[in-house]
């Protein structure tokens, strides 16, 4: 099999996040990398390399999402405002599509470390 010989910084941090990601979900490290197309020892040797940066930049990721306030309403309700709905899962989230540039990666930031 051949491999692909030289890779970027920013590519191996990336490799290493997503190989955590699927650690997290069960799987190994073998599969992820057969899924990559790339040998296992340089996988590990990323892993020493990167491992701490790429934890420590998803904790302080984490710690900087904050939560987005979300108001029950009745049907009866009518919001008069366009809105952008936003579909996660069986979840549809209506946001004002006047809402700033900001808030909108915050909100999509939070979807994505909970979906």
């Amino acid at each position: 099999m051949k491999y692909r010989m030289s890779y970027s910084e920013r590519e191996k941090r990336e490799h290493v996040r997503f190989c955590l990601a699927e650690l997290e979900k069960g799987n190994t490290i073998r599969s992820y990398v057969e899924t990559q197309n790339f040998s296992r020892s340089a996988m590990n040797t990323w892993l020493k390399e990167y491992r701490h940066e790429v934890v420590s930049n998803n904790k302080s990721n984490r710690d900087k999402i904050s939560f987005v306030q979300v108001k029950e309403t009745s049907q009866q309700e009518q919001i008069s405002t366009d809105l952008m709905t936003i579909h996660v899962g069986a979840i549809a989230i209506d946001i004002p599509s006047t809402i700033s540039d900001d808030r909108l990666k915050r909100i999509l930031l939070t979807l994505k470390e909970i979906s």
